[in-house]
């Protein structure tokens, strides 16, 4: 799986914002975030008017994240180590658990953190991003 290479080469910004997109081309973008975790990632970006550019790093916790998912892991634990301001909540976390919920309400997801103040804030950095219409709109195919 190689999610970098198609957001390569000339406009690939395109991906990134929702101005200039004709109706077809967001809703191709709208066709991938509801596959793929980085594109989840920067479709919910878009929608709440913050430019996500992910690096080579999100790509790999977003893979393995998926992983666990489908269940085509092949490890008990996924550890992450990256310095204070890389992203780790963003896709861990926040975007995970968004993606996960969209799809299916049903799922139970728990977020554990040094501090009640931080699961609290993660928690309703998610609900915001459920709670934009257009987010459930791109991840129920209705």
């Amino acid at each position: 799986m190689e999610p970098c290479k198609k957001r390569e080469g000339e406009g690939a910004e395109a991906l990134l914002t929702k101005e200039g997109l004709s109706k077809e081309e967001i809703e191709a973008v709208k066709s991938l975030a509801r596959r793929d975790l980085i594109d989840f990632g920067i479709f919910i970006g878009t929608e709440k008017g913050d430019l996500w550019e992910p690096a080579w790093f999100h790509e790999e916790i977003a893979e393995n994240l998926m992983q666990i998912v489908d269940g085509t892991n092949d490890f008990d634990v996924l550890m992450v180590f990256l310095p204070p301001g890389h992203g780790k909540s963003r896709i861990g976390t926040q975007l995970f658990s968004a993606f996960l919920l969209g799809k299916d309400p049903s799922q139970q997801i728990m977020v554990v953190s040094y501090s009640g103040e931080l699961a609290e804030k993660f928690g309703s950095l998610t609900r915001e991003s459920l709670n934009l219409i257009n987010i459930k709109r791109c991840l129920t195919r209705g």
